[in-house]
């Protein structure tokens, strides 16, 4: 069976964020190099500079409130842009790792039964993306192409600058300026909600499979599959005790120091040694305990506890499998 690739659904997301100065090459963050001052330019001079000059402009036409609002709507889309695309750059190490992890084989569907299972989840996304993008870009062509079917020099945004923007080249530079930027905050949402939706769907798809692959643990009784199972649940119960028996002798025998203590004749100690006595007892007044990372101690009341959790889950799965 051919391997799937989780990360060729999402390719085109990447190839966005690459043409964004979103996303570095490989495995590795941002270094000194062309492509970390390409970003930067992108940050800037695109993103940066004309969400600024918005945000300046609610200053301006606060006291009017139909231009108030045409500035606010478009404004706070691009703040919240940057904001995400601000979170996506903190935990690019995370999601570079997560790519990597979904490759491998522990993550892969093991039939074609269980790679049918996520591709409805599959084409529904792609469907939904593809219509997001078609009605974003429709948008964002009605905006920048409206002005110019105006007499008038009128800008696609409502914006502040500190020069005039009514002679050329001004105008025209200032125009491009407002589509490139447009552009790219819009490639930049569209990629990272995209993008979100799809690990959100990839985590559905790879609970489909857990389900599968539960649905088919049940093998056939005495077979040579169920032999080995069976020998290795009897190892590992085993091994389980070994720790948990003796670390049970541990607790038992070190609670039994204070009482051997005054079984001895120490009341016709000297004083001295009566003192040292009682200072040792106070000191041994709790058991010693051996415990697993300081989570849970090494006790065979551990031990059935395990064995109950273990028969719980076991009896669960069992009645899953017969009712279906």
């Amino acid at each position: 069976m051919e391997t799937f690739s989780w990360t060729r659904v999402i390719r085109p997301n990447l190839v966005g964020f690459r043409f964004l100065g979103l996303w570095p090459k490989g495995s590795t963050l941002y270094k000194a190099n062309l492509y970390t001052l390409y970003s930067a330019v992108i940050i800037i001079l695109l993103l940066s500079v004309h969400n600024l000059s918005q945000v300046l402009n609610i200053f301006v036409v606060y006291p009017d409130l139909q231009n108030l609002t045409e500035t606010i709507f478009i404004t706070v889309t691009n703040v919240l842009t940057l904001i995400k695309a601000y979170y996506f750059v903190k935990n690019m190490s995370t999601l570079k790792q997560l790519m990597v992890i979904l490759e491998s084989v522990e993550f892969q569907p093991r039939n074609s039964q269980q790679e049918s299972l996520i591709q409805p989840d599959l084409t529904f996304w792609k469907r939904v993306s593809s219509a997001l993008v078609v009605t974003v870009g429709s948008c964002l062509t009605a905006w920048c192409s409206t002005p110019l079917l105006n007499d008038k020099k009128q800008l696609p945004f409502a914006s502040w600058y500190p020069f005039g923007t009514e002679s050329s080249p001004k105008y025209e530079l200032t125009y491009l300026h407002q589509v490139v930027s447009i552009w790219c905050f819009a490639t930049t949402n569209l990629s990272l909600d995209t993008l979100i939706s799809a690990l959100m769907m990839f985590v559905g798809g790879q609970c489909d499979i857990l389900c599968d692959n539960l649905r088919s643990l049940k093998v056939a009784p005495l077979s040579s599959e169920f032999c080995t199972i069976f020998f290795y649940l009897g190892a590992a119960i085993q091994e389980i005790f070994l720790y948990c028996w003796f670390g049970n002798e541990v607790q038992i025998k070190s609670a039994q120091i204070p009482y051997a203590v005054f079984e001895s004749d120490w009341t016709n100690a000297p004083l001295s040694d009566q003192k040292n006595v009682l200072i040792f007892v106070m000191n041994t007044q709790k058991p010693i305990k051996m415990s697993a990372f300081n989570l849970f101690y090494l006790t065979l009341d551990t031990y059935i506890k395990i064995l109950r959790v273990s028969w719980s889950y076991f009896a669960v799965l069992s009645t899953v499998n017969a009712s279906e």
